[in-house]
């Protein structure tokens, strides 16, 4: 009888054990399947974050080329000025222009700006030209 319950207490335990190496193995594969969940949702997240730095990359860009074509539409309109009057009028349009722009030109803002002072003397001086010719053409039809 003695060694009937032995043989039971072996029993029992050898199964005891074999359930707790059961259960160990349950646990290790719900932790690699929870690990292998989490960095699917990890790589997901990075994908998406990627997508929207993309998006936004490309929306800056878009936004920094309709400023920059904003600004040079200004400077081109300001070339146009026959008159001191025209000038000033289209300078103001274009410091306006400038002001509400420029700050998007990224890279090419000190450029834009440092063209848009030049083509304001170019003009200024076109036109100081010009209308010194009209005086003097003024002058020589009132000697004739």
């Amino acid at each position: 009888t003695a060694s009937t319950t032995f043989g039971r207490l072996q029993g029992h335990n050898q199964a005891q054990e074999q359930q707790k190496r059961a259960d160990e193995v349950r646990k290790r594969m719900e932790d690699m399947k929870r690990q292998q969940e989490e960095a699917a949702k990890k790589k997901i997240e990075e994908q998406r974050r990627q997508a929207e730095a993309a998006k936004k990359k490309q929306e800056t860009l878009i936004q920094e080329r309709r400023a920059v074509a904003s600004v040079r539409q200004a400077i081109q309109r300001l070339q146009s000025a026959a008159s001191q009057e025209a000038l000033e009028n289209l300078e103001a349009a274009m410091k306006t222009v400038m002001h509400k722009e420029l700050g998007s030109c990224g890279a090419q803002m000190e450029a834009l700006r440092e063209e848009s002072q030049k083509v304001v003397q170019q003009v200024q001086q076109r036109i100081t030209e010009l209308e010194e010719k009209r005086r003097k053409d003024e002058e020589k039809r009132q000697e004739e």
